[in-house]
C-alpha cells in the first residue's frame, strides 16, 4: 500500500508553494493541487528538484468548481486510499463580483467550498489512516485576521460586492468550518485547526485595479511577511508532533488566539455547514 500522502491546495506560488517545499524538504509524500497551466508544473518541477523528493505529485483543477473539486478527490483516492492530511491553503480575492458555472460567487466558491468538499470527500482516507497504529490524520485552513461575520442571506452577494468585505466574509467562514469540523472530529483521531498567517508577500490579490496591486507592493515591502515564513505556519500546523491533539484552535502565526467571538456560535456554525453542504451538492436541496 502507497504510503499516505499530505494534500496541500494553493501550491502553486506564495506562501502555499513555500509549505509545500517544506514539507518536502522533510521527505514527506505531498499531492499539491493546483489549477491547470504552466504555473502549476512549474511549481511541482521546482519543488522537486529542490527537494530531491520524488514522492511529490501533482493533480490539477479550478477550484472555483465543484464538478473539478470532485473529480480531482476521486483520482487522488483512486491512488490513495489513505491520506495523512489536508491543508485548504488556496485562496483569491476578487475585485468584481462573478458567478461560477454553478452560480456561486467565486470567493465562496475557492476560499470556503472547495475546502468543505474536499474534506468531506477525502474524511474516508483521512480515516483510514488515523485508524492505523500510532497515526492521527490532519486538517488545517489557511484563514486570515480579517474576520467579518458571514451573511449567510446573501450568500451570493446579490445585494452589493465589495471585494474586500467579501474576503473577510469567507475567512470568518473558514474559521466557522474549522470550529463545526473540530467538534465532529473528537476521538476519531483527525483533529482541525487553523491558522492567520498574517500579510503575506503573495499574487493573491492580483485580480485587483493596478493602483491597488501597486500601493500592496509597495507596503509589502515594509510591513508584509515572507511567503517562506508563512509557509513554515502551514506545515507546522501540519506535521509538529507537539500539536498532535490539538484540535479546533485558532491560530496567529504560531500563537493560539481567539477568533472573531462570533465564530464560536454553534447554531450559526451548523447553519453555514447545511447551506456548504447544500452548495457544495453533499445534500440533496430537495
Amino acid at each position: 500500500m502507497p504510503t499516505a500522502p499530505i494534500v496541500i491546495t494553493g501550491a502553486s506560488g506564495g506562501m502555499g508553494k513555500a509549505a509545500a517545499r517544506q514539507l518536502a524538504d522533510a521527505g514527506l509524500p505531498l499531492i499539491i493541487l493546483v489549477r491547470e497551466g504552466q504555473k502549476g508544473r512549474d511549481a511541482h518541477a521546482e519543488i522537486v528538484q529542490l527537494s530531491g523528493n520524488r514522492a511529490v505529485e501533482i493533480e490539477t483543477a479550478d477550484l472555483s468548481s465543484m464538478a473539478e473539486t470532485r473529480a480531482a478527490a476521486g483520482r487522488i483516492l483512486e491512488r490513495y486510499p489513505r491520506i495523512a492530511g489536508f491543508i485548504g491553503n488556496a485562496g483569491a480575492h476578487f475585485a468584481e463580483r462573478r458567478l461560477t458555472r454553478e452560480g456561486i460567487e467565486r470567493t465562496l466558491a475557492v476560499n470556503c467550498l472547495s475546502p468543505f468538499l474536499l474534506t468531506h470527500l477525502l474524511f474516508g482516507a483521512l480515516q483510514a489512516h488515523a485508524a492505523g497504529a500510532g497515526n492521527h490524520a490532519r486538517v488545517v485552513l489557511t484563514a486570515s485576521a480579517m474576520q467579518i461575520p458571514f451573511e449567510r442571506d446573501d450568500y451570493n452577494r446579490e445585494r452589493g460586492y465589495d471585494g474586500w468585505q467579501v474576503y473577510g466574509q469567507t475567512k470568518f467562514a473558514n474559521v466557522q468550518f474549522t470550529l463545526a469540523l473540530a467538534r465532529r472530529l473528537e476521538g476519531t483521531g483527525i483533529t482541525a485547526n487553523c491558522l492567520a498567517p498574517g500579510f503575506v508577500r503573495t499574487d493573491i490579490f492580483r485580480h485587483n485595479p493596478a493602483p491597488m496591486q501597486w500601493l500592496l507592493a509597495a507596503t509589502g515591502r515594509l510591513f508584509m511577511t515572507s511567503p517562506e515564513r508563512a509557509g513554515s505556519y502551514i506545515a507546522r500546523l501540519a506535521t509538529d508532533p507537539a500539536l498532535t491533539e490539538t484540535n479546533g484552535i485558532y491560530f496567529d502565526r504560531t500563537k493560539p488566539r481567539r477568533a472573531n467571538e462570533a465564530a464560536y456560535d454553534e447554531a450559526s456554525q451548523d447553519q453555514l455547514w447545511s447551506l456548504s453542504e447544500r452548495l457544495t451538492g453533499l445534500l440533496d436541496p430537495s
